[in-house]
């Protein structure tokens, strides 16, 4: 489950950052030291360009970097 509860589509890729709906409402986490996501209106914002830029495949790197972040969030994400 990802920490902010259960991700319900994937909204859009702009300007590197991967754009997700989520079922709860959120302040300000981090997730190590290069993701982090601030949640406004149920939307999450992740800056993502490190992981789609490894990808030629847009849905790919959106599965690819759905997976980082729900990886990488069990232990390190604490709410700011």
């Amino acid at each position: 489950m990802h920490p902010q509860g259960k991700i319900l589509q994937v909204l859009q890729i702009s300007n590197l950052r991967l754009r997700l709906r989520h079922n709860e409402k959120t302040d300000l986490f981090t997730i190590g030291e290069q993701y982090s996501f601030v949640t406004k209106k149920g939307v999450t914002e992740y800056p993502a360009e490190k992981v789609i830029n490894s990808y030629t495949d847009r849905d790919a790197a959106i599965v690819a970097f759905i997976k980082k972040v729900h990886d990488i969030s069990s232990g390190l994400v604490g709410q700011l």
